[in-house]
C-alpha cells in the first residue's frame, strides 16, 4: 500500500501578498514534493440580489443557524484536539499512524493559515512525506 498525500489550503480570500504568485508558489513546492493533489477552497457568498430578496437576511442571521454554528464551532475544536495532525514530522507520523494502520491510503492535510502555509507545505514536503513513504513503502 502506498499513501497518497493531499495539501489543501483553506484561504478565504485572503492571501499572503500576490495571490497568484503565492498559489504559484505552494503549487511548485506540492509538485516537486511529492504532494498528489493540491487544492484550494475558498468561501462562497451570497449574490447581492438574493440577500435583498430574503429582505436583506441572510441565513447567518437566523437564530437556528446560529445555534449551529456553535455546535459546530465546540465539536470541531473538540475533533480538532483529538484527532488533528501538528508538530514536528514524527508527531505527525505518530498521529498518522492509527489511520495508516487501519488501511488508510490519501491523507488530506489541510495546511492554515495561509500566512503560514509555504513554511508549512515546505516541511510537510521535506521532512513528513519521506517518512510516510518510508513507514508504508
Amino acid at each position: 500500500m502506498t499513501v497518497a498525500v493531499s495539501l489543501g489550503v483553506p484561504t478565504y480570500g485572503a492571501f499572503p501578498g500576490d495571490p497568484w504568485g503565492f498559489l504559484a508558489a505552494l503549487a511548485a513546492l506540492a509538485d516537486s514534493g511529492g504532494v498528489d493533489t493540491f487544492w484550494v477552497p475558498d468561501h462562497v457568498t451570497l449574490p447581492e440580489d438574493d440577500v435583498r430578496a430574503n429582505g436583506g437576511r441572510t441565513r447567518v442571521d437566523e437564530p437556528l443557524d446560529l445555534l449551529a454554528r456553535t455546535a459546530a464551532k465546540e465539536f470541531l475544536e473538540d475533533a480538532t484536539r483529538a484527532h488533528g495532525v501538528w508538530g514536528s514530522p514524527e508527531e505527525c507520523l505518530r498521529k498518522l499512524r492509527p489511520y495508516l494502520e487501519v488501511g488508510v491510503d490519501h491523507v488530506i492535510l489541510d495546511i492554515r493559515p495561509p500566512e503560514h502555509a509555504l513554511d508549512s507545505a515546505e516541511r510537510i514536503c521535506r521532512q513528513l512525506i519521506p517518512l510516510l513513504h518510508a513507514e508504508v513503502p
